[in-house]
């Protein structure tokens, strides 16, 4: 299944960061003005990120397999009815929309497969996954140039509806395994008492609300520079391979900073929220000083290569940053409404730029616009901090404690030691700062473990640890044992069939919460 997923990905990576490529030949080929090319090629990436939602709903109906077997047939057909568009127009159907979904469903589908299929070992093969799109970008621009150069547009369109068409077959690869079933089942039972998919309360969070405004501003600046930073360097004299390798020098950069930034993101880390303010203003200042130095071949690769670190940085810092803002019980509505904000930065930002320079603006100032751009949205994700941990959003009381159904819990080391301090969550927000890194599904709704917190037991025993209870809207001793003890609960559903013994059951006051 990993070596399903990493395959996968490279095809994802060499498919998607090639852009740049596409839209030079395309500009060759059919003659047509910058705008409306750029729009081809905007609409293709942009439906890497719209389409969460759609392979979200393939995904929980069916599998992870059906999703990316449904990716190969996408990017299969996609790509081999390319090679009979006539002109730009069925082009955008074939390439950008077809394509475009097929990118999409093969991108998702392989990151979350690797959550399912790995629990002991899920580090390293998440590592392993997000080395196979970095060295897909490392390699998709020079080997799409060279298939133009050797069988022309149309026919490296054909021999990459083959390429993607492998996606059939490492997607037959993606077995499902039980905890993927046993999600599946669960959410099954849950979804009739679920009012809405996405909690939009997320808008109530100013902190996120900013980074929400930050992720459009850098989104646009990004699409331009895979779109146009490719036709640049052939403008300035460089041959189409030449700038080909330009992407190979980003995708370089990206991969480096992609493993480095989950470095630093660890427990005791670097906050999330500076290291976005860092790398979106370093991008944004590098951007603003290329034409500085554009003009020599040497300037362009240097550029790419510095670009490639910080924006592939950006990319790390998304699930991070959106837990650190909104927490683990929003956090897929946050990445959700982040990754669709990105989706329209992405349809805007090439078509923008092709506009701009058909109306006689230069590529220097396209650039140095998205410079600017960027470091308004380093200074917009700064002003996050000052709402940061002083959020809007109240949470309901929604959840269950079920720890038999928390699949994702099992092997805990915490686990071992006894259910022994239960604290309301009303009590603990302070305590709380987002940074929860566990949710499981239960038919009841979910279950929530602060592992963050364990670390901090303020002089409490080693088999104690903190975990809230969110069943109840009073929470009291007595009901919560109540609770826990209920008749309906069914004897797979037990506390004590999960290992655990309740020893103790009381609530923290509030001088004992705030300590």
């Amino acid at each position: 299944v990993m070596m399903a997923a990493f395959c996968t990905q490279f095809i994802t990576g060499v498919l998607s960061y090639s852009v740049g490529v596409f839209h030079n030949a395309l500009l060759n080929e059919f003659k047509e003005d910058l705008t409306f090319t750029s729009l081809v090629g905007s609409v293709y990436t942009s439906l890497l990120c719209l389409t969460g939602p759609f392979v979200s709903f393939v995904i929980n109906k069916w599998s992870c397999r059906v999703a990316a077997i449904t990716s190969g047939c996408c990017l299969f057909t996609g790509f081999s009815l390319s090679f009979f568009a006539p002109n730009l127009i069925v082009l955008l159907v074939t390439y950008g929309v077809i394509a475009g979904i097929g990118l999409g469903f093969s991108a998702i589908s392989a990151v979350i497969v690797v959550g399912y299929s790995f629990e002991k070992y899920r580090g390293i093969a998440v590592g392993v996954n997000v080395a196979g799109a970095g060295l897909g970008m490392f390699a998709g621009g020079p080997f799409i140039q060279y298939l133009i150069d050797q069988y022309s547009l149309r026919g490296a369109m054909l021999v990459l509806g083959a390429f993607g068409g492998q996606a059939i077959v490492f997607g037959a690869l993606m077995r499902p395994t039980e905890i993927e079933m046993s999600y599946k089942t669960t959410n099954e039972k849950s979804d009739s008492k679920k009012k809405s998919h996405f909690q939009c309360s997320v808008f109530r969070n100013k902190a996120f609300l900013c980074i929400l405004v930050a992720s459009f501003f850098w989104n646009v600046p990004y699409n331009i520079l895979f779109i146009h930073l490719p036709r640049f360097s052939v403008e300035y004299g460089a041959t189409d391979m030449q700038a080909a390798f330009l992407i190979t020098m980003i995708g370089l950069g990206s991969t480096l900073n992609r493993f480095l930034a989950g470095l630093v993101l660890g427990p005791g880390g670097i906050d999330p929220l500076l290291l976005n303010f860092g790398f979106l203003g370093i991008f944004g200042l590098t951007t603003v000083t290329f034409p500085l130095y554009s003009a020599k071949y040497i300037g362009q690769s240097i550029y790419s290569f510095v670009t490639g670190i910080y924006s592939g940085g950006l990319i790390v810092l998304i699930n991070p940053l959106c837990c650190e803002i909104v927490g683990i019980s929003q956090l897929s509505s946050a990445v959700g409404f982040y990754f669709t904000l990105a989706g329209i930065a992405c349809i805007l930002g090439g078509p923008l730029a092709g506009a701009l320079i058909d109306l006689g603006v230069s590529y220097e100032g396209v650039f140095f616009l998205s410079g600017i751009l960027c470091i308004i949205g380093a200074f917009v994700s700064l002003c996050a901090s000052f709402w940061h941990g002083k959020s809007d959003t109240k949470e309901k009381a929604t959840s269950f404690v079920d720890f038999k159904e928390s699949r994702f819990l099992s092997g805990s080391a915490y686990l071992s030691g006894s259910f022994t301090v239960i604290v309301e969550d009303d009590k603990r927000t302070h305590l709380r700062k987002s940074r929860d890194s566990i949710m499981s599904k239960t038919p009841n709704g979910y279950s929530e473990s602060v592992e963050s917190l364990f670390m901090d037991r303020n002089g409490l025993p080693d088999n104690h640890y903190l975990s809230p209870i969110r069943a109840l809207d009073n929470p009291t001793p007595g009901t919560i044992k109540k609770w826990l003890t209920r008749p309906e609960r069914s004897s797979d559903q037990s506390l004590s069939c999960s290992g655990l013994q309740v020893q103790e059951i009381r609530l923290l006051s509030d001088e004992e919460s705030v300590n």
